[in-house]
């Protein structure tokens, strides 16, 4: 590792070229079912992650003041390469984008290759039956050694089938039986004394007046047939979220 960190870049903007080269050569990796391809750029990406924390050769757990550990600094590097909100990310690239799972429209937000668990869907459609009666669930879409059998699909079909599979095993469906999906409202249920209430998506809501992608020209804004619990939704010139009475 010390030998290959000095045959890379130190300086942010060079640090983060190479490793959008770095992840260009992983997505046609894995693509390609090639496990040593994909290996070398696990390991030059973990290079260029200690060139980023400046850790001493030979530490993983010691660098820059700038980042908490190796883990943050590695979230930087990956939000920096990341795919524009919207788009479909390469294979380890990180991204946000809609991706339709057990006929659910979904907005799916994958970590990149050093996630840990990689995978966070949250509702779309308020109106809707989903899969999740929180309205969010996570999904290990993220192997621990980093090295993925995709069979040569693209990455949104990768997604959707490796999600599925883990609704079905956790729902214990077996054969052709669809995935369980539950009726709207969505969020947590609590107790208040002996009361019991919820679920309620006013915190859905909340959330995405502050969220880019839920405002004005956002690319969840601009979906075809976004309702909030049945009732139109338009985005005002503010860019806030309308309710249409």
């Amino acid at each position: 590792m010390a030998r290959l960190r000095e045959t890379l870049p130190t300086d942010e903007e060079g640090i983060v070229e190479e490793a959008g080269r770095s992840l260009e050569r992983y997505h046609d990796a894995a693509l390609a079912n090639d496990v040593d391809g994909q290996g070398r750029e696990v390991t030059r990406l973990n290079a260029l992650i200690a060139n980023v924390w400046q850790s001493p050769p030979g530490e993983r757990y010691r660098g820059s003041e700038r980042f908490d550990c190796w883990h943050s600094a590695a979230d930087w590097l990956l939000d920096q390469t990341a795919a524009r909100d919207g788009d479909v990310p390469m294979y380890g690239q990180r991204g946000r984008f809609v991706l339709e799972i057990a006929g659910c429209r979904t907005d799916f937000r994958y970590d990149g290759i050093f996630g840990i668990c990689g995978g966070g869907a949250h509702v779309i459609d308020l109106d809707r039956p989903f899969y999740s009666e929180t309205g969010f669930r996570s999904f290990q879409v993220c192997p621990h050694h980093r090295i993925l059998c995709t069979g040569g699909i693209d990455v949104d079909d990768y997604m959707a089938r490796v999600c599925e599979a883990q609704l079905r095993s956790a729902q214990g469906i077996k054969g052709d039986r669809p995935i369980k999906l539950h009726e709207p409202p969505f969020g947590p249920l609590y107790w208040r004394g002996n009361q019991k209430f919820g679920p309620d998506d006013g915190w859905i809501r909340e959330r995405r007046n502050a969220d880019p992608a839920w405002r004005r020209g956002g690319f969840l804004a601009e979906l075809p047939d976004i309702f909030v619990n049945g009732i139109g939704v338009k985005v005002e010139a503010s860019g806030q979220m309308a309710l249409v009475l």
